[in-house]
């Protein structure tokens, strides 16, 4: 059986209009980060999109806003998912490309490192 192709997510924080690095620095809340697929081959239709983005830390579960199950976008531009930053704490974004059923591509992990300078957890 035939493993999965990888692929990358890039990640632009638009408030300072800049390509973030996975795991770089910290970025405050209040912003809004716009995830990116950027698969290196051509990918077959139809397709869907799946993501899925993670909060973790103590930030997020004292507001109960713990995450991570995977989810489909709907809004016809599956390859760029928008989310605003709150929660302080180090949380990710992957996402997987299913066709016909299967997975055919599974990105890496995004990391983002958000500060909430409100939070004083």
């Amino acid at each position: 059986m035939r493993s999965a192709s990888r692929f990358r997510v890039q990640c632009e924080n638009l408030d300072l209009v800049l390509g973030l690095l996975s795991n770089n620095g910290s970025i405050r809340s209040g912003t809004t980060i716009r995830f990116k697929l950027n698969p290196a081959f051509k990918l077959p239709t139809p397709y869907d999109v799946y993501w899925r983005v993670v909060n973790t830390g103590a930030h997020a579960d004292s507001e109960h806003a713990l995450r991570g199950e995977p989810f489909t976008d709907h809004t016809g531009i599956e390859l760029v998912r928008w989310e605003p930053t709150k929660y302080t704490g180090k949380h990710w974004v992957d996402c997987y490309i299913v066709h016909s059923g299967k997975i055919i591509a599974v990105s890496d992990k995004f990391y983002v490192n958000i500060t909430n300078p409100k939070w004083l957890g």
